[in-house]
Protein backbone atom coordinates (compact mmCIF):
# COMPACT_ATOMS: atom_id res chain seq x y z
CA UNK A 1 0.00 0.00 0.00
CA UNK A 2 0.89 3.41 -0.99
CA UNK A 3 1.45 6.05 1.74
CA UNK A 4 0.25 9.55 0.60
CA UNK A 5 1.90 12.35 2.32
CA UNK A 6 -0.43 12.84 4.86
CA UNK A 7 -0.01 9.21 6.24
CA UNK A 8 3.38 8.84 7.65
CA UNK A 9 4.59 5.51 8.53
CA UNK A 10 4.67 4.67 12.14
CA UNK A 11 7.34 1.82 12.20
CA UNK A 12 9.73 0.62 9.71
CA UNK A 13 11.95 -2.42 8.58
CA UNK A 14 15.17 -2.54 9.47
CA UNK A 15 16.18 -2.51 5.71
CA UNK A 16 13.93 0.60 5.03
CA UNK A 17 15.70 1.98 8.77
CA UNK A 18 18.84 1.24 7.10
CA UNK A 19 18.25 3.43 4.07
CA UNK A 20 16.10 6.52 6.37
CA UNK A 21 19.65 7.06 8.23
CA UNK A 22 22.24 6.12 5.54
CA UNK A 23 23.40 3.57 8.51
CA UNK A 24 24.45 -0.43 7.56
CA UNK A 25 22.13 -3.24 9.01
CA UNK A 26 24.71 -3.79 12.07
CA UNK A 27 24.68 -0.14 13.02
CA UNK A 28 20.91 -0.29 13.07
CA UNK A 29 21.15 -3.24 15.19
CA UNK A 30 23.81 -2.13 17.34
CA UNK A 31 21.34 1.40 17.76
CA UNK A 32 18.83 -1.02 18.55
CA UNK A 33 20.77 -2.82 21.73
CA UNK A 34 21.90 0.38 22.70
CA UNK A 35 18.77 1.86 23.15
CA UNK A 36 19.18 4.72 20.45
CA UNK A 37 16.67 3.14 18.39
CA UNK A 38 13.17 1.72 19.79
CA UNK A 39 12.08 -1.25 17.98
CA UNK A 40 8.61 -3.73 18.60
CA UNK A 41 8.45 -7.32 17.28
CA UNK A 42 4.88 -7.87 15.16
CA UNK A 43 4.39 -10.48 13.44
CA UNK A 44 7.35 -12.08 13.29
CA UNK A 45 9.25 -8.68 12.03
CA UNK A 46 11.62 -6.77 13.95
CA UNK A 47 9.99 -3.00 13.15
CA UNK A 48 11.75 0.23 13.88
CA UNK A 49 9.66 2.92 15.43
CA UNK A 50 9.95 5.84 13.08
CA UNK A 51 9.86 8.64 15.91
CA UNK A 52 12.85 6.89 17.61
CA UNK A 53 14.67 7.48 14.47
CA UNK A 54 13.71 11.05 14.40
CA UNK A 55 15.12 11.28 18.12
CA UNK A 56 18.64 9.56 17.49
CA UNK A 57 19.19 12.05 14.15
CA UNK A 58 18.41 14.74 16.23
CA UNK A 59 20.61 13.88 19.07
CA UNK A 60 23.31 13.21 16.99
CA UNK A 61 22.89 16.09 15.33
CA UNK A 62 23.97 17.79 18.59
CA UNK A 63 27.04 15.94 20.10
CA UNK A 64 30.47 17.02 19.13
CA UNK A 65 31.90 14.64 16.22
CA UNK A 66 34.65 13.27 17.82
CA UNK A 67 32.37 11.05 21.06
CA UNK A 68 29.92 9.87 17.64
CA UNK A 69 33.46 8.89 16.01
CA UNK A 70 34.40 7.37 19.12
CA UNK A 71 31.57 5.51 19.53
CA UNK A 72 31.03 4.04 16.09
CA UNK A 73 34.58 2.49 16.27
CA UNK A 74 34.07 0.59 20.15
CA UNK A 75 30.57 -0.14 18.76
CA UNK A 76 32.98 -1.90 15.99
CA UNK A 77 35.62 -3.21 18.42
CA UNK A 78 33.08 -4.65 20.72
CA UNK A 79 31.46 -6.55 17.63
CA UNK A 80 34.72 -8.10 16.73
CA UNK A 81 36.30 -8.84 20.22
CA UNK A 82 38.30 -6.05 20.87
CA UNK A 83 38.22 -3.87 24.11
CA UNK A 84 37.38 -0.28 23.73
CA UNK A 85 39.50 2.46 23.22
CA UNK A 86 40.78 4.57 25.70
CA UNK A 87 38.48 7.18 26.87
CA UNK A 88 35.47 5.97 26.62
CA UNK A 89 32.44 5.32 28.63
CA UNK A 90 32.81 1.52 27.85
CA UNK A 91 36.20 1.29 29.38
CA UNK A 92 34.77 2.59 33.16
CA UNK A 93 32.04 -0.78 33.27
Amino acid sequence: MRMTSDQERLTVSLTDACYMTGLGRNSVIDAIARGELRSIKLAGRRLVIVESIKEMIAARAAEPYENTKREVRNASAARRGRPPLAGSAREAV
